[in-house]
């Protein structure tokens, strides 16, 4: 009997021990739980720092492909400001344009010379006479100055007629579709009477 009760603990300590324990066991799931949400809590800041790390470069590098639309828009302005109409004519055809724009127009300006020549070169483009400049200038009866003796024959280009053709060749046309023309102090009655007047330039009345 004296063995048992040495073994046994006084009523105190046992209720201390039982206080301890039972206020481990409580206090372990709260530690944890509050321990836990604040992870949860880091985690979550984390997260939305990343996103916001990752958003930033996606908009700078959309503000810097932005801009090379312009550069593509300037080169096809240039393309097409450097892109320039240009007839080019045989050497030949050369000489018969100057020589008729000096018959027909001699003291009518550049102008009145260009006009001439786009006279011969509507023609050509218009399906109802020759094809060819040539062709056009030298069919009988159709430009007075070809006659035998007629202007064409001894009269000399002059600066001028270099000058109109150059405008020609780059693409002048102030004709409006002119097809033929008439000296104001010739009979125009067949031209008055079969086709339509344009304008007048010079010395000479257009008409198409």
């Amino acid at each position: 009997m004296s063995e048992r009760r040495a073994r046994r603990l006084p009523p105190i300590i046992m209720l201390g021990l039982i206080v301890i324990a039972t206020f481990a066991i409580t206090a372990g799931p709260v530690h944890n739980e509050s321990k836990a949400e604040e992870i949860r809590e880091q985690r979550q800041v984390h997260v939305v720092q990343a996103a916001e790390t990752e958003s930033e470069p996606q908009t700078e590098r959309q503000t810097e492909t932005e801009p090379q639309t312009e550069p593509q828009t300037e080169t096809e302005t240039e393309t097409e400001t450097e892109t320039e109409y240009v007839r080019y004519f045989d050497p030949d055809d050369e000489v018969i344009l100057r020589k008729l724009a000096m018959a027909e127009a001699e003291g009518e300006g550049t102008e009145g010379k260009a006009l001439v020549m786009m006279v011969v070169l509507n023609r050509v483009d218009s399906g109802d006479f020759p094809d060819t400049i040539s062709e056009v200038v030298y069919d009988p009866g159709q430009f007075s100055v070809m006659v035998d003796g007629g202007r064409y024959w001894s009269t000399e280009p002059d600066a001028e007629c270099e000058d109109a053709l150059q405008m020609v060749r780059e693409g002048w046309d102030g004709s409006d579709g002119a097809l033929y023309f008439a000296s104001l102090y010739a009979d125009a009655s067949w031209q008055e009477n079969n086709l339509e007047y344009l304008f007048t330039v010079g010395g000479h009345r257009f008409y198409r």
